[in-house]
């Protein structure tokens, strides 16, 4: 994982949702267990309790699985949680930008899926 943040989001949030992608991109495998909280903020160059909170975070989502003396591990259901979580943000805040955009642009419908068709 990389410790290149940005400064849209809050940093224990960014990690979560690399965390997120590394699961979803088949990094991260279900029931696999991560690096220590202490491993992870070396090597993201941060302080510790922030890593704690992405892991918590990502706990109380069920994305990940605490278990006691060892360790945070993914969560067998994570990938569903995650796109399920995902769709929802899609479709409640990302399309209706993208067809408040559209309609700016003056992009058709069939314009926009022929675009999408040709994409690998």
């Amino acid at each position: 994982m990389t410790s290149d943040f940005n400064e849209g989001l809050t940093i224990y949030r960014q990690i979560a949702l690399t965390i997120e992608d590394s699961i979803l991109e088949g990094i991260l495998k279900p029931e696999e267990r991560l690096s220590s909280l202490r491993e992870s903020a070396v090597e993201m160059e941060v302080n510790i309790n922030t890593i704690m909170k992405a892991y918590h975070l990502l706990e109380s989502e069920n994305i990940l699985i605490k278990k006691r003396g060892l360790g945070f591990f993914v969560s067998p259901d994570s990938i569903d949680i995650i796109q399920q979580k995902r769709r929802k943000v899609f479709f409640q805040q990302t399309l209706p930008n993208i067809s408040k955009t559209m309609k700016l642009l003056g992009i058709q419908v069939d314009e926009l899926i022929h675009s999408l068709k040709k994409e690998p």
